[in-house]
């Protein structure tokens, strides 16, 4: 799904540490289809806890380098702001 992932963030972080960095990133495969799938089922009348969730989630994915879904959370949060369903 994703074409290019950005990993100079962890690199910088991690000093070019490869085993921490494939660490990282492993805890974040198993742990991200959870969180789209809490995102997702949640109540979508609570805005305000879900914009927090989807805030948390986007500051994941720019931790990682993944653009497309970054910019996917920032569509949730404007939704989640507006009020829109």
């Amino acid at each position: 799904m994703f074409e290019f992932v950005d990993l100079s963030h962890l690199q910088k972080v991690y000093k070019d540490d490869l085993r921490k960095i494939q660490n990282i990133i492993k805890i974040y495969i198993e742990t991200i289809p959870g969180q789209i799938d809490e995102i997702d089922k949640f109540d979508k009348n609570n805005l305000t806890l879900l914009k927090a969730k989807v805030n948390t989630f986007k500051t994941k994915m720019t931790y990682l380098g993944l653009e497309k879904v970054q910019d996917l959370a920032k569509e949730l949060e404007t939704i989640c702001a507006t009020g829109i369903d």
